[in-house]
């Protein structure tokens, strides 16, 4: 069980470490701004992860009960209004978009994410580490959402605004 568990931690190091290289490394790259700050708050955001799982990976290693902690904090879109609204509409428009390839690919990622930490909870041992594998794919599928939906408003705004209210961030509407 503690194997298992020791197992699933490291490939979810794996995979936050990475995810947060890549995000940070795009951060850099990208000259549109709602893209540079959507990749710069995901890059936090495994950042934490990771010093969670890193918590946690300590306290089996020393064969200790491991305390699955679910870190709350601003959601994801709540973070990027804030930044949008110090952005102006038309810069964000306007700027250089030319990572469509890099959205997708994180898109892609985001997904793995979730399916990796739903197939961990399934296999979880306790209901604090089912309930901590389900934060984790709750706070996955957010990044998923918000990639989605800054990838639909910058290549296909016409459907953007055709989608649900519920399903958009509408306060990307000026």
């Amino acid at each position: 069980m503690k194997e298992t568990l020791r197992q699933g931690l490291a490939e979810a190091l794996q995979l936050e470490r990475e995810g947060h290289q890549y995000y940070a490394s795009l951060a850099q790259e990208t000259a549109n701004p709602l893209v540079r700050s959507l990749f710069e708050e995901l890059a936090q955001d495994e950042l934490r992860h990771l010093e969670r799982f890193e918590k946690i990976y300590q306290q089996v290693t020393r064969d200790e009960k491991p305390q699955f902690e679910t870190v709350t904090g601003i959601p994801l879109g709540e973070r990027m209004k804030e930044r949008f609204f110090r952005l102006k509409g038309s810069e964000v428009r306007a700027a250089e978009f030319q990572k469509v390839a890099a959205l997708e690919k994180a898109m892609e990622m985001e997904r793995e994410s979730v399916s990796l930490y739903e197939e961990r909870e399934k296999g979880a041992s306790s209901d604090d580490e089912r309930g901590f594998y389900r934060a984790l794919q709750k706070e996955e599928y957010q990044h998923l959402e918000a990639l989605e939906n800054v990838h639909l408003y910058l290549t296909n705004p016409g459907q953007w605004f055709d989608l649900e209210e519920s399903k958009r961030w509408n306060w990307m509407n000026t």
